[in-house]
């Protein structure tokens, strides 16, 4: 293995878990705060769905924030295609720009916050999409950071071939797990901030992601700069 592909390996790795971590902080802020998710609809949808045909138990405004969430959330995923332009994990690519902007976007939500709560959540959900949109492939693997459903789908299967008597790389399987445990840790951090900080954890998260995205683009030349001087 090539110093260059560890190197590569330790970004998707930190990229994934700071990722994980923060898609978790946002949208337990969001359920603590208005009682619904930004990150991850599919329960929303369904039991909106079971609403219909048990005793009315919907409303209008319910439907009108998930329809908002779904559409802000394919707003994201949309512009992240435009952004990236390519599924394939690859260190020159323009990451720490779309995580800066990530986090413009919700900056941009939190200032929206109490006067339009609808563009709150089609903002942040924009911001969710577009993170699910970077979701990349790595010799092989899927990174997926802004739910686990589909991550505890391929440990499973991982660990379903491993059991079957293929050969699957062990750091697959680590960096999933990892991913998920920073997702828990994740939302275990943005309660705790949530708390103490009320409605002003949205504009720290987004201060967060602008953080993330710099140090992201700064790490990214530097470490080029270092393997370029490595190979003279």
């Amino acid at each position: 293995m090539t110093d260059r592909t560890l190197n590569n390996r330790r970004w998707f790795w930190l990229g994934g878990c700071f990722l994980a971590a923060m898609a978790s902080a946002v949208n337990v802020h969001f359920l603590l705060d208005a009682g619904v998710s930004v990150s991850h609809l599919t329960g929303d949808l369904a039991r909106l769905a079971a609403g219909f045909f048990v005793g009315g138990q919907f409303s209008s405004p319910e439907i009108a924030w998930l329809a908002t969430a779904l559409l802000g959330f394919l707003a994201g995923a949309t512009a992240s295609g435009l952004v990236i332009q390519h599924p394939a994990f690859a260190i020159e690519r323009p990451y720490g720009r779309a995580v800066c902007g990530i986090g413009l976007t919700l900056l941009l939500a939190s200032r929206l916050q109490l006067s339009s709560p609808m563009a709150c959540a089609f903002l942040s959900a924009s911001g969710c999409g577009f993170q699910n949109g970077l979701a990349t492939h790595y010799r092989g693997l899927v990174l997926r950071t802004t739910h686990i459903t589909g991550i505890l789908t391929d440990i499973g299967q991982l660990l379903g071939l491993r059991l079957a008597g293929h050969a699957v790389d062990t750091w697959k399987i680590l960096i999933q797990t990892a991913i998920v445990l920073s997702f828990f840790l994740g939302a275990i951090g943005g309660t705790w901030v949530h708390l103490r900080l009320g409605t002003a954890t949205l504009a720290a998260m987004g201060a967060v992601y602008v953080a993330g995205g710099l140090m992201w683009t700064i790490g990214k030349r530097w470490s080029s700069r270092r393997h370029s001087a490595d190979s003279k």
